[in-house]
C-alpha cells in the first residue's frame, strides 16, 4: 500500500469529520474548517464573562463589613486563586479598595486588602 492510497483514505475519513487533509512534502496536513469544528483551545476569551461575578460579589461583601483579605483567605474562604484581578474588577467598578503591605507569623510579606470608607 502505498502513500498516495493511505492519503485518499484520509481524507475520506477527515472529511466526514469537517477537515480537509492536504499533502505537504512527506507531512499530511488537515485543515479544518472553523464553522463545522470548533476546539474549546482555539477560543482566547469567553463571549459571554461570567467567571469571578460570584466571588466579586462575596469579596465585596467581605470587605465592606470591615474585614481585611489577603490572597491566601480568598483562597481558603471563597476559593479565588486570583484576588488581585478580583479586587481590579471591583475597583474598576467604583468601589474604594486599598491594599497595604502586612509581614505574616513566618516573616513573608503579603498584600493585605481593606475597603477604604
Amino acid at each position: 500500500m502505498g502513500m498516495p492510497s493511505l492519503l485518499n483514505r484520509e481524507r475520506k475519513k477527515q472529511k466526514l469529520h469537517g477537515s480537509e487533509v492536504k499533502r505537504k512534502g512527506n507531512q499530511m496536513i488537515a485543515l479544518l474548517e472553523a464553522e463545522q469544528f470548533e476546539l474549546p483551545f482555539m477560543r482566547t476569551t469567553h463571549p459571554v464573562k461570567t467567571e469571578g461575578h460570584d466571588q466579586n460579589a462575596r469579596i465585596l461583601a467581605h470587605l465592606q463589613s470591615g474585614r481585611t483579605l489577603t490572597a491566601l483567605e480568598a483562597l481558603e474562604w471563597f476559593k479565588c486563586f486570583r484576588l488581585a484581578s478580583r479586587i481590579c474588577d471591583l475597583k474598576k467598578a467604583g468601589h474604594q479598595i486599598e491594599k497595604r503591605t502586612v509581614q505574616t507569623n513566618s516573616g513573608k510579606r503579603v498584600a493585605e486588602y481593606y475597603f477604604q470608607k
